[in-house]
């Protein structure tokens, strides 16, 4: 499918925008909760800052791709009808790669026996290291925490 004229022009600078409309599109959320969830969702990797996610509230806001309601000094933000058609729009000449997941059990696991093998690799360089090697062993003991039957 070959995406519509102007369409690059359009989407330009689009990844944060397309957080904020994908994850409206899922639940009304304060800018906070904004942040939050983006955090969660990239598992712990990016969460952007008030600096650069509340401008970008605001100009989607401008031009009706969002909305809120205040509740007790908080702006609810929530999708419009012209929000979800740009989401929809965005989606149907984008590939998978790069969009927002939602990580299952077994491909957090698939990922972490990724990077224990990549550790692994890295043996000399942990095991002269005593913060990698305590770092390491907290993890290991949350891990246990999971699988104890305590």
């Amino acid at each position: 499918m070959i995406p519509p004229h102007g369409f690059h022009r359009k989407f330009r600078g689009f990844g944060l925008k397309y957080w904020i409309l994908w994850l409206l599109s899922r639940k009304e959320m304060t800018g906070a909760e904004i942040m939050d969830a983006i955090e969660e969702a990239t598992l712990g990797w990016w969460r952007p800052s008030p600096g650069s996610l509340y401008p970008i509230l605001k100009e989607l806001t401008k031009d009706g791709y969002i909305e809120f309601i205040e509740d007790k000094n908080r702006k609810i933000y929530r999708l419009t009808e012209k929000g979800k058609e740009v989401l929809n729009e965005f989606n149907a000449f984008t590939p998978v790669i790069g969009k927002p997941v939602s990580y299952t059990i077994d491909e957090v696991l698939n990922e972490m026996e990724s990077y224990a093998e990549f550790l692994n690799d890295k043996a000399n360089e942990v095991k002269s290291n005593e913060d990698y090697k305590k770092r390491i062993l907290s993890i290991i003991n949350s891990l246990k925490q999971l699988v104890d039957e305590k």
